[in-house]
């Protein structure tokens, strides 16, 4: 069965349910707005599927074998599509919980496969009003910069291991990549140009690889703060940050197929 995927929108609340557990509410997807492969959800979209009684999978990054709770109210508004949903008390749902907490993931996706829709030949934009909607996901996406979790701080990661962090950075730069070459390889497929905004977004991503490789790299060679220790050599720190700019750009073009 072909999938596909909705433009990420922010979680707006997350709070203690009454029974254990925690819940989520936001808005899953909304209308009028073209996201990065030329779509348009269009009012009324999802009402033919919610009156239908398919029951939708509350999920975690779009894997049907991680889920996470269940919807508890799903209703289209004149925004969007807006849902609140229970994330159960189990390993999976803890460990989700802990990183909506620490902001490593904000936003909510939708898994559906179109019903009804128009094409605008001229612009390529594809008009949706009929979706058959599978599943809602928590997604880690961080090329929306609009997309973050506002009811929770934190500045406890120093109690983390290096370990943990590099588990935790490779599951989500992971999750963004997969995203971003769905999105691609299905307007490519269609036959469809990448819009200015696609373009836009994955220059994004790619600025802020480096720029994770570039502040990584000063991590790596900040000596110790003694009254006797002086800079990093100069000639390492570049040959360092060039080598790691070469191994980035190499990977970012395997990951979208340019090589």
């Amino acid at each position: 069965m072909d999938r596909e995927y909705g433009l990420p929108q922010r979680v707006a609340e997350v709070k203690a349910a009454p029974r254990g557990g925690w819940e989520v509410s936001g808005y899953a997807s909304v209308f009028d707005v073209v996201d990065l492969t030329n779509d348009v959800v269009h009012k009324g979209a999802f009402r033919e599927s919610l009156a239908g009684g398919r029951r939708v999978r509350f999920l975690y990054q779009h894997d049907a074998a991680q889920i996470l709770g269940k919807p508890l109210d799903l209703h289209e508004d004149d925004t969007g599509l807006f849902g609140q949903w229970r994330i159960s008390n189990t390993p999976l749902g803890e460990s989700v919980h802990t990183l909506l907490v620490d902001e490593a993931i904000d936003s909510f996706s939708i898994g559906f496969r179109p019903g009804q829709y128009d094409r605008d030949h001229k612009t390529g934009t594809r008009h949706l009003t009929a979706i058959d909607l599978f599943e809602v996901s928590l997604v880690a996406v961080p090329a929306l910069p609009d997309a973050r979790v506002t009811d929770f701080k934190t500045d406890d990661y120093a109690s983390m291991g290096l370990d943990a962090l590099l588990e935790t950075y490779g599951t989500h730069r992971g999750a963004a990549l997969t995203q971003a070459k769905a999105i691609v390889e299905r307007r490519l497929a269609e036959g469809r140009k990448l819009s200015d905004q696609a373009l836009a977004t994955l220059e994004r991503l790619r600025a802020l690889s480096e720029d994770d490789a570039a502040e990584l790299l000063r991590l790596a060679t900040t000596p110790p703060t003694e009254p006797d220790a002086g800079p990093a050599p100069v000639e390492t720190a570049s040959l360092v940050e060039a080598h790691l700019r070469r191994a980035r750009l190499a990977e970012l073009r395997r990951a979208f197929g340019m090589d």
